[in-house]
């Protein structure tokens, strides 16, 4: 497929020497896979091995989280790429370079979020009070 004919818009990223257009996850990630919690596992994960490499490596479950992150949003515009493809595909600096721009991408959004709603809450009328009988 040709990245010019991608359903959705993103941000290019190369695994096994090929160049995908990774975008951001869509409803499903969240609600079907916990994705925001994965988000912060792997968050955490990076952050304490930043700290300390060689005392702090990433737990197999952080990568396997990895793996189904960029799996979901690869997913949306490569219906036809599978899970073993990626796998195979993926190396160590490939995967944790996606997954720093799709955390990164997610959270930019996040933050333009809470930004409106912050802006908005001040704007909402304030709930009528309830009338009770006498």
């Amino acid at each position: 497929m040709d990245n010019l004919d991608v359903k959705y818009e993103g941000q290019e990223v190369v695994i096994g020497g090929k160049t995908y257009i990774l975008p951001d996850l869509g409803y499903g990630a969240y609600e079907d896979h916990d994705a925001f919690a994965k988000i912060i596992n792997i968050g955490l994960a990076l952050e304490k091995q930043k700290a300390d490499v060689l005392n702090n490596p990433i737990p197999k479950e952080v990568f396997a989280d990895i793996r189904e992150l960029i799996y979901l949003a690869l997913k949306r515009n490569y219906p036809d790429l599978t899970m073993e493809e990626l796998k195979d595909a993926l190396g160590l600096g490939s995967a944790l370079l996606a997954v720093t721009k799709l955390i990164q991408r997610e959270m930019e959004v996040n933050e333009r979020l809470a930004a409106e709603l912050e802006k908005n809450v001040g704007k909402q009328p304030a709930p009528a009070k309830k009338q009770t009988r006498r």
